[in-house]
C-alpha cells in the first residue's frame, strides 16, 4: 500500500492503519489520537484501582461485575484502541491476556 501523499510503502503499517480506521482514530489529529488512547487505558486503570482500593470483598465484586459489563458493551470500542496502543509483535499475546481476563 502506498501513501496517497507522499507515495510511501506502508505495507508493512497496515496493521496499524487497520486499527486506526476500525476505531475512528483516523478521524482525530496524531495528538488526540494519543490523548484518547492515554484516556481509556487510564479509565480502565482507574476502575481497576479502584476496586482493588475497596475493603468490602462484596463491594469489591460489585465493581468487578459492573466493570466486566461495561467492557463487554464497549468491547467494540475499547479492543481496537487498547490493540492499537500495542506493538504488532505482542498483540496477539496481549489478545490472549484480554481473553483470560474476560473469559476466566
Amino acid at each position: 500500500m502506498k501513501c496517497p501523499v507522499c507515495s510511501a510503502d506502508l505495507s508493512q503499517h497496515e496493521p496499524e492503519l487497520t486499527y486506526i480506521k476500525e476505531s475512528g482514530l483516523a478521524d482525530l489529529t496524531e495528538e488526540e489520537r494519543i490523548e484518547y488512547v492515554n484516556q481509556i487505558i487510564r479509565s480502565i486503570a482507574d476502575a481497576l484501582k479502584k476496586i482493588a482500593n475497596e475493603k468490602s470483598p462484596l463491594v469489591q465484586l460489585q465493581l468487578a461485575k459492573q466493570l466486566k459489563t461495561e467492557l463487554e458493551q464497549q468491547a467494540d470500542t475499547i479492543l481496537p484502541v487498547i490493540l492499537y496502543a500495542v506493538k504488532p509483535e505482542f498483540r496477539q499475546t496481549f489478545l490472549e491476556l484480554i481473553e483470560a481476563l474476560a473469559y476466566p
